[in-house]
């Protein structure tokens, strides 16, 4: 493994970070195949015309005097699965004799992530499970006697087949936001597990504060979770802003907390649930406004995790 600057081993797939390329292998007899490649994309440093007059709120831009620390979720957002989770889905359910086209998944899930936030926006006490969103998917496809053996079927064969990917670009981006003056946390509903994989991809010396909902009891969307990284960071709500790549758990756990937020979306699924929840109610919301302006209800909406570096100078 000599030369990697990074590796590290999950559910028996080993990840390696290198140079300018992200590098996912499976341990074979032998030696290792390689079985996905990345190139990486050379961060954005520059900001990008916003103006430093505008007012912060409207802007989201900031310093480290007035925002000193800046949380990050954890799957999705610092990290995420290889393969992503709607083509997992199609290959799964072809297996199980259950073709779908992309778009009739994709409906699903979205209907899924609809129906979540609005549970969500009434009970930030509800936990959010990777279960019940198959649960939801497989639902309309089964029969109801077969619905929980074909859910643990599912459940179980999602996790051996995932891959974590944790991109150099992030490392990098960590320590840039380090290097201008940020106090860095993790606020995750991940298990201890997290914290191996933050040792070995080298991030978890540039977290201040990892807070994880098995040590502490309390889990995202829950406001206490944030409120717990508020009491040992000894900040004010006003003095973090939390990024994350989940509208439910994220935004209005954040939110609730007094915390401002911003919502990771490179595949746009989060806001088009918004878009589609909000029609549900009668309310006028287009996609394309949303992708256009980057906010949705003052909550900042990225496509590129390095747009934080035009955020915070």
């Amino acid at each position: 493994m000599g030369g990697f600057s990074c590796a590290f081993h999950v559910a028996s797939k080993w990840v390696v970070c290198k140079g300018f390329q992200t590098l996912i292998a499976t341990p074979e007899s032998g030696g290792f195949r390689l079985v996905f490649l990345k190139q990486k994309r050379k961060l954005r440093r520059e900001t990008f015309g916003l103006s430093r007059s505008m007012h912060q709120k409207e802007t989201n831009q900031f310093n480290s005097d007035l925002v000193p620390m800046i949380s990050f979720g954890a799957r999705g957002t610092l990290f995420y699965d290889q393969p992503p989770l709607e083509a997992w889905l199609l290959s799964y359910l072809n297996s199980r004799g259950k073709t779908l086209e992309e778009q009739e998944l994709r409906a699903l899930l979205l209907n899924s992530m609809a129906h979540r936030n609005e549970e969500v926006e009434a009970d930030l006490s509800r936990s959010i499970e990777k279960r019940s969103l198959f649960r939801s998917i497989l639902a309309p496809l089964f029969e109801e006697n077969e619905l929980e053996a074909e859910l643990q079927r599912a459940t179980d064969a999602h996790h051996l087949a995932v891959k974590v990917v944790i991109p150099r670009s992030v490392v990098e981006l960590c320590e840039e936001l380090k290097t201008r003056g940020y106090r860095l946390a993790i606020v995750s509903n991940e298990s201890e597990a997290l914290i191996e994989l933050l040792r070995y991809s080298q991030l978890i010396d540039l977290f201040e504060r990892v807070i994880l909902a098995q040590d502490v009891g309390v889990a995202k969307p829950d406001p206490k979770i944030f409120q717990i990284l508020l009491e040992e960071a000894e900040l004010k709500p006003a003095q973090v802003v939390h990024v994350g790549d989940r509208y439910a758990t994220d935004v209005l756990g954040a939110n609730r907390a007094g915390i401002l937020s911003f919502l990771y979306d490179p595949l746009r699924h989060e806001s088009l649930a918004i878009a589609q929840a909000e029609a549900g109610h009668q309310k006028v919301v287009d996609i394309e406004d949303i992708r256009k302006q980057r906010f949705y209800r003052g909550t900042r909406i990225l496509s590129r995790l390095d747009e934080l570096l035009e955020c915070f100078e």
